[in-house]
């Protein structure tokens, strides 16, 4: 990208620009070397036996017989007979009444457009 002009003002000179001084290389001491570390040794694993003794879980206890339940005979319900029903008379109504139109002025309908 290249740089902006820079912009001048009149009457003014500006003196040049000394030079960078070059900065010599930096010179590094040589790494020290890294120790090697011995190897670990691990004791031989103790072997796993092949098959886990089954748990011997004492006999369940007997379950004492429940003794049978006798009920008795169920009393017998008398059959209850219910008289007839009486009969209902027909009532007629009367004719309903004309209600009288009653004016109301602020259900009015709108104006036409």
């Amino acid at each position: 990208m290249p740089k902006p002009p820079v912009p001048t003002v009149p009457g003014v000179t500006l003196p040049p620009m000394p030079a960078v001084p070059t900065i010599p290389a930096a010179t590094l001491p040589p790494m020290p070397a890294v120790p090697k570390i011995p190897a670990v040794t691990l004791p031989p694993m103790p072997a796993v036996p092949a098959a886990i003794p089954a748990a011997t879980m004492p006999p369940m206890p007997a379950i004492p017989a429940v003794p049978q339940v006798t009920l008795p005979p169920m009393p017998s319900v008398p059959k209850v007979t219910l008289p007839p029903m009486p009969a209902v008379p027909k009532v007629t109504l009367p004719p309903m009444p004309a209600i009288p139109s009653v004016p109301m002025p602020f259900m009015a309908p709108p104006p036409s457009a």
